[in-house]
């Protein structure tokens, strides 16, 4: 009698253990497509597209700083090869981010009229702009303390 009471129990427990894993298999939400991940993609294009205009306007101030160097002696020769470093660096910057910014717009298959046109609305808003500024500036800062 004793080793039929012990299956009976032991099948109970297991039973109860199943039920267990079921109810709790069942009581999950349900996985639902997430438009998280998309704002996350277009924040990061606003992103890149904010850091590649402050390149640009670098790129700018740099050009304009070099065309009054003029290499008479050595050292203005120093200068002016560190200036044209800067220069070359700073457009392999811009290039490399404006094919970044490609890559990202084509994973996300922007194609369609309305996905763009959202895109371009939030270009234009003044406060994501400026939100996306201060943190380009601040990441720009903390690389120069790091240096």
């Amino acid at each position: 009698m004793k080793p039929r009471r012990n299956l009976v129990f032991s099948l109970l427990s297991i039973s109860s253990q199943q039920f267990k894993e079921q109810q709790l298999y069942h009581s999950q939400p349900i996985s639902q497509q997430s438009q998280t991940q998309g704002a996350h993609a277009i924040d990061h294009i606003l992103s890149l597209q904010s850091t590649l205009d402050a390149q640009q306007e670098n790129l700018k101030d740099l050009i304009k700083e070099g065309n009054d160097m003029v290499g008479e002696d050595s050292v203005s020769e120093a200068v002016l090869m560190e200036w044209q470093e800067k220069v070359k660096s700073t457009k392999a910057s811009v290039v490399c981010l404006e094919n970044n910014i490609q890559k990202k717009v084509e994973e996300l298959k922007l194609w369609d009229w309305v996905a763009a046109q959202k895109l371009s609305k939030l270009k234009k808003d003044k406060w994501i702009t400026l939100q996306l500024n201060l943190c380009v500036l601040r990441e720009q800062l903390l690389q120069k303390l790091r240096e």
